[in-house]
């Protein structure tokens, strides 16, 4: 494609019949001559290109020269800076090799040597092998992009992928841990179960000792009032059942008091609880680089002929003329 009004025409190659290509057809691999030029789309068009471009409702109101109108008239487009799209491309850097707007220039450029003005500059004619040859590295840039697209898309993919995964997963963590603290507790608790209920079978036993005592209690209190009117064999086998009572009721006493009261006291596992309500996350998230270029193997001759010089212990010397040659491998990252 043309830029600042060089033409494009076939000076070299097979086909000289044909001065000038059309731009949209070239593009398409089709060999069909230009026969008009629009200075807007900097593009060479065929009789068809050049109806279809006029029929469009984008293009309808360029206007199209004819090839040697356009050549003999040396046309420079105005085209628009990408950086400042209200500012036409207006200069030349040599130092940068590229054209900008005289934005750019005061910005960037007021340093760098042989800043003019495009239409300044010494220009030569743009010869159809050239065109065609940016063709080829725009179609090439093309497929290299779409390639990295899809590329981006599939990484897209694989990352929904992984979130999901993630997502799945603290679900089942969540699940996991919930479940085994409620076994902790089941666990805890039936061992708290039987604590309390062997110390409430040690109450019921002590209970009904100290029932019945009383009960042996009450009823001796009750033989004392008869025990003047019996005989004195049965009063000396009644004291002695009475005292035997009273005994055992002290002892029964004696014994509870001594042992004290027991009492159960639950504590809680406070390492779990603060390593739980301690922590911030239930787990780790971090991206990580893919390596940029794969490792090669690059095999390396190093060939050298030296001579050496060596001590002995009875100090004398000889020289070796040593031939080294030698292969290594290296790995090059």
């Amino acid at each position: 494609m043309a830029e600042g009004g060089d033409l494009p025409s076939l000076t070299n190659g097979s086909d000289v019949d044909i001065e000038f290509l059309c731009t949209p057809c070239s593009e398409d691999n089709i060999r069909e001559e230009a026969v008009k030029y629009c200075s807007e789309c900097q593009e060479y068009l065929c009789t068809t290109c050049s109806r279809h471009h006029g029929r469009q409702k984008a293009t309808r109101t360029h206007k199209l020269f004819d090839t040697d109108a356009a050549k003999q008239s040396r046309l420079v487009a105005k085209l628009k800076c990408h950086y400042h799209p209200d500012r036409d491309i207006e200069m030349y850097c040599v130092t940068h090799d590229m054209v900008y707007c005289v934005m750019c220039i005061a910005a960037g450029h007021r340093s760098c040597r042989g800043v003019n003005r495009i239409e300044d500059e010494p220009k030569s004619y743009v010869n159809q092998t050239e065109i065609n040859q940016m063709l080829d590295e725009t179609r090439n840039a093309t497929k290299r992009i779409k390639a990295l697209v899809i590329k981006q898309q599939e990484k897209k993919t694989y990352l929904e992928d992984k979130r999901n995964h993630t997502e799945e997963k603290l679900d089942k963590d969540e699940i996991r841990l919930i479940e085994h603290i409620r076994k902790l507790k089941r666990e805890t608790f039936e061992s708290v179960d039987k604590v309390f209920a062997d110390m409430d079978g040690e109450l019921d036993s002590a209970i009904s000792a100290s029932t019945n005592s009383l009960q042996n209690l009450e009823k001796t209190s009750e033989q004392l009032q008869s025990v003047a009117g019996m005989d004195a064999v049965q009063q000396f086998v009644q004291m002695k059942l009475m005292k035997k009572t009273v005994t055992e009721a002290n002892k029964l006493h004696a014994d509870v008091e001594s042992n004290g009261t027991k009492s159960v006291c639950f504590t809680e596992n406070t390492d779990l609880i603060t390593s739980v309500m301690g922590a911030v996350a239930l787990g780790k998230v971090r991206t990580k680089a893919e390596d940029k270029k794969s490792s090669k193997l690059t095999r390396q001759k190093m060939k050298s002929k030296k001579e050496i010089t060596v001590k002995m212990d009875q100090s004398t010397s000889a020289i070796a003329d040593t031939n080294l040659q030698a292969s290594r491998w290296y790995d090059l990252n």
